[in-house]
């Protein structure tokens, strides 16, 4: 059995959940809920504190009032945890890990419903004590939390915020079943084949976990085309930009150059199906000559520029004097940026209303220089324009 938890920490975050002039959100509180119970082990003083606290409007809130009454199980990397047509006898809470959830059809023909990860939720079908629908099998050594049936059962029977919390929980993911649903007969395979790996990539930024690493047969079976066929895309080269897109790319650069006050700009679209960890392609620049274009017309994400940091942090990055920048020295984008002129850049990712990443828009100056918080209210606008025109610009 587990440790009981020590519940002073609990205590605070109670105090804190009470008060009505808490500085913290409710959903920060109920990560550092998540994170100490998976940190600390599972208790019986972690639920009692969580219920006196109140602290069910949200998804934290069922999982600390559900985690203690659960017992923490391990799979290794392509076990299967459960299958088609068993009992659905419990659900999972993913501590660690992936698990993929597929479905087959009476021909051998495998479909993947969707790939879960840390802080999530399967095998829902035991809310009704159904058999399964579907199986799930364990992408990566995965440790999760087993509930019985009964405990979720009570807590839907209980009524109030936690079962608010689960059954908002489900609606939302599936909703995101039925965009996925959307997407395969909507949008081009290509386009699919970049949406699924950028979500994958986004997702492990979310739970602080490594980017799952998906083979080509996975990828098939999540899209419903061959193997054959993926291979094919994830090699296939960038397609060439129409002459309308330039003009439009051209466009967004140079508003850039004027609402930052900067000597030169780039505009860069995500291809995330190229190496490990997705490639930036050059779409537009102001200002560069032909090497620093050349250089930099594919960034990745274990480059030292600040494009290459800000795709692999996923978040805005600022390098006010490269000369002294410390995440650059020494490196070969050190080098070129202070041969072609620049001693000063920021780089914001281009996030797609989907919450991925589709690109990166930067500014570059001659000088060192601090750009202001009113420069990128106005740049913000510019961003959003610029996701926009990305995002169309499909292969």
């Amino acid at each position: 059995m587990p440790e009981r938890l020590d519940c002073r920490p609990w205590q605070l975050i109670a105090k804190e959940l009470s008060t009505e002039t808490n500085p913290k959100s409710l959903t920060e509180l109920s990560t550092e809920l998540i994170r100490a119970l998976e940190t600390q082990g599972i208790g019986e003083k972690c639920q009692d504190l969580a219920h006196e606290s109140g602290a069910y409007s949200d998804f934290g809130s069922f999982v600390a009032s559900v985690l203690p009454r659960g017992r923490i199980v391990h799979f290794q990397k392509n076990e299967t945890i459960f299958s088609h047509g068993e009992p659905s006898e419990s659900m999972y809470y993913i501590q660690r890990g992936y698990v993929k959830l597929s479905a087959t059809s009476a021909r051998g023909k495998e479909a993947v419903i969707g790939i879960c990860s840390s802080r999530e939720l399967f095998g829902e079908s035991c809310i009704t004590h159904s058999t399964r629908f579907h199986s799930a099998v364990a992408l990566t050594n995965v440790q999760a939390v087993k509930i019985n049936y009964k405990v979720i059962q009570s807590v839907l029977w209980a009524g109030g915020g936690v079962a608010s919390a689960l059954v908002a929980y489900l609606l939302q993911r599936s909703l995101r079943i039925q965009q996925s649903l959307t997407d395969t007969l909507l949008l081009s395979s290509a386009d699919r084949l970049a949406a699924i790996r950028s979500s994958l990539r986004s997702r492990s930024k979310a739970t602080d976990q490594p980017v799952l690493k998906v083979s080509q047969q996975t990828l098939a079976d999540m899209m419903g085309i061959s193997r054959q066929r993926v291979n094919s895309l994830s090699r296939a080269r960038p397609h060439a930009l129409t002459t309308s897109q330039r003009q439009d790319f051209e466009k967004i650069v140079e508003n850039a150059v004027a609402l930052m006050h900067s000597d030169y700009a780039s505009l860069q679209m995500l291809f995330p199906e190229r190496g490990s960890g997705g490639e930036l392609r050059l779409l537009s620049f102001r200002g560069f000559n032909p090497e620093a274009a050349k250089f930099w017309e594919w960034v990745r994400a274990d480059s030292k520029s600040t494009c290459g940091i800000a795709l692999r942090d996923y978040k805005q990055v600022i390098a006010t004097d490269i000369a002294a920048c410390e995440f650059m020295a020494g490196s070969e984008d050190q080098d070129v940026y202070l041969q072609t002129g620049i001693r000063a850049c920021q780089t914001t990712p281009l996030i797609s209303t989907a919450g991925n990443v589709v690109g990166m828009i930067s500014t570059h100056w001659r000088t060192p220089h601090k750009p202001s918080e009113r420069d990128f209210e106005l740049f913000d606008s510019l961003a959003r324009q610029a996701t926009h025109l990305v995002e169309r610009c499909s292969p």
